[in-house]
Order: structure tokens, then C-alpha cells, then sequence
């Protein structure tokens, strides 16, 4: 079974396909230092604009996946709108479909693209090319990913109907990193997370039954502690192992301050470089989560070998299909 990929990132998606059972064939990616990581983690990959490539010139494959650029159809871009760029990419993923003619294909992007012209060029395409298809909105910690992250999969076959995608809920973020914990480097909060204090993160901690408080029970200030409303007294200093971690970040649409419990999948990563800014706190202390932490919030295996370069790593990360995700789609379509 051949996988082939185009708009191919570092092929995370890829590392799903060989989870699934496929062989990669192929992959092409527009920007040279992320198809040299994906050539580094042994997918072959060439650098090159899928607008110049004649699918005509490359190998059958049994999987074709394709993950459009999104920026233009972000929640997140205030300047979104769809362009004649992404048009032109969508006729491109169309005439590979018409050539290639795979037995499946499975389309990945934010959710709003199914409102775009280009969605509609893509799936014309495979109704007129008799493929059964099917588009959902997965949310990727009901497949295994402790991570909140919606994201529109089209899947679509030829000659046989689909089967649905395995489901699994996921355990929350800090199973997933808890090993990684001593590696983390020592941090503080940032200067916006102390002002935004009273305003958005002391009424999300008390949703999870936790306060912001000092050690005398004073207004909040730098002297920051996190306690769990479990504790007797909050003036009675708890153990360490009573102290609820807790993930902080910035995040949505207005950059609100975003704090997510133990027990409950991350904040969506993004190809932003100032999610290197990930912080947990248990109450004690405030660690940085590293990169590596971040990649397993997209369950991409320790194997996988990350980029010195932390910007690089995290739109890598960041840009990239969960591949517990991918691997489940795929398992369905073989």
C-alpha cells in the first residue's frame, strides 16, 4: 500500500501512514527547510511549488493525501478570504485526483474551508470521478490526541463504501508529558499573564476549583501560587503532590490567556513560534514546556527527529496533522 503526499509539511501525516501500514512513495513541499526534515525522518520528500509539478510524472500511489495551505481560512486571520492562489492549489489537488485516480484520498484543513470554492472545485472532482466521499468536523482527543483540535477530513474511495474511524479518547496533557517534566527548564509567567491576571485567568482557575493566592492570602500579585480548593486553609502551605498542574498559554482569537486542568487534552497548537511559550505550573513552580512536550501534544513519536531551530519545529508541529489522527483515518481507508 503507496502513500503519496502533496502540500506535504514535515509529513506528519506521513508518520500516520506508516502507523497504518503504508509505504511512502512521495511527498512534495514547497519550503526547502521542511522538506529537509522530513528527508531527515526518512520520507522522500522533494522541494518544490506543486503549482510547477505535471502529476503525470509521478508514481501511482494507493493513499494520495493533500493538506491545502489554511492562513486564508483561519478562524484566527482577521485578513482571511480565500484567494486566486488557493484556487489555483485547488485545481492543482483536482487535476492529481484526475490523474492519479487513487483508490483513496483524504483532504485535511481548518473547518471553514468547506465553505470555500475551493473545497467545492476539490469535491466536484471526486463526485464526477465516481468516488464515495465523506466530511467531517474531527476533533482529535475523541481519536487519541490530547490535544483540542477540530480540523475538516474529507475521506473518499473508489468502488467499495467507507468504513467510520476508529474512535478513542484521549487521556489529558499531562499524561502525555509527565515523563518529559524533569527535562523542562525553570520559567516564570510572563509580564501579560501577571496584568491579565484578575481579568482571565483567577475565573478560569476557579471553574476547576482552584485560587490565586499568596501565602497570606492577600491580592494577587507576582507572588503567584495556584492552590487547589481541596486544601484546608488557604493559608496552610500544601504538599507538592496535592497542587493541580495546570497548562498556560496564550491562545484564541482575541489572545486571551488560556489555562487547561491535568486531565483534559492541550490548547490547539499552532505553527506560531510563540507557543514555545507553553507553561505548566503545578502551584510551586513554573516549568517551559519544550519542544518535544509540544510534539507529543500532536502525538508525533519520540523517534521523529525535531529541528534545532525552535520556530522551525513548533510551524512544523504546528502545521502538521496529529498522526494518531492520521493514523486512524487511514486505517479506515485501506
Amino acid at each position: 500500500m503507496r502513500y503519496g503526499s502533496i502540500f506535504s509539511g514535515g509529513e506528519l501525516a506521513g508518520v500516520g501512514a506508516l502507523q497504518a501500514g503504508y509505504t511512502h512513495a512521495w511527498g512534495i513541499e514547497k519550503e526547502a527547510p521542511i522538506a529537509e526534515v522530513a528527508n531527515l525522518n526518512g520520507f522522500k520528500v522533494m522541494t518544490a511549488d506543486v503549482l510547477l509539478i505535471d502529476p503525470n510524472d509521478m508514481d501511482a500511489v494507493d493513499l494520495l493525501h493533500a493538506s491545502p495551505p489554511c492562513p486564508n481560512f483561519s478562524a484566527g486571520n482577521n485578513r482571511r478570504g480565500e484567494t486566486e492562489t488557493d484556487i489555483s492549489l485547488a485545481n492543482k489537488v483536482a487535476e492529481f485526483i484526475r490523474v492519479l485516480r487513487p483508490p483513496a484520498f483524504v483532504l485535511e484543513n481548518v473547518y471553514l474551508y468547506r465553505k470555500s470554492e475551493s473545497y467545492k472545485i476539490i469535491r466536484q472532482t471526486l463526485d464526477d470521478l465516481g468516488y464515495f466521499s465523506n466530511a467531517q468536523n474531527y476533533l482529535a482527543s475523541n481519536y487519541g490526541v490530547p490535544q483540542s483540535r477540530r480540523r475538516l477530513v474529507l475521506r473518499a474511495v473508489r468502488g467499495r463504501m467507507l468504513r467510520e474511524v476508529e474512535r478513542k479518547k484521549s487521556g489529558g496533557w499531562y499524561e502525555a508529558i509527565k515523563d518529559l517534566i524533569p527535562s523542562f527548564k525553570s520559567d516564570e509567567l510572563a509580564p501579560w499573564q501577571l496584568a491579565r491576571m484578575e481579568s482571565d485567568i483567577k475565573p478560569v482557575l476557579e471553574r476547576y476549583g482552584m485560587s490565586l493566592i499568596d501565602s497570606n492570602n492577600a491580592r494577587i500579585d507576582d507572588s503567584l501560587t495556584i492552590r487547589h480548593k481541596c486544601e484546608a486553609s488557604v493559608t496552610v502551605t500544601a504538599s507538592r503532590s496535592s497542587a493541580m498542574p495546570v497548562l498556560i498559554a496564550q491562545g484564541g482569537y482575541n489572545q486571551d490567556v488560556v489555562i487547561v486542568s491535568e486531565n483534559d487534552p492541550s490548547m490547539t497548537i499552532t505553527a506560531n513560534s510563540n507557543q514555545t511559550g507553553l507553561r505548566m505550573s503545578d502551584g510551586y513552580q513554573v516549568l517551559r514546556v519544550s519542544v518535544r512536550g509540544i510534539a507529543r501534544f500532536q502525538t508525533v513519536p519520540d523517534w521523529y527527529v525535531l529541528p534545532e531551530l525552535q520556530s522551525l519545529a513548533i510551524k512544523i508541529i504546528g502545521n502538521g496533522v496529529p498522526c494518531e489522527l492520521a493514523r486512524r483515518v487511514y486505517e479506515s481507508m485501506k
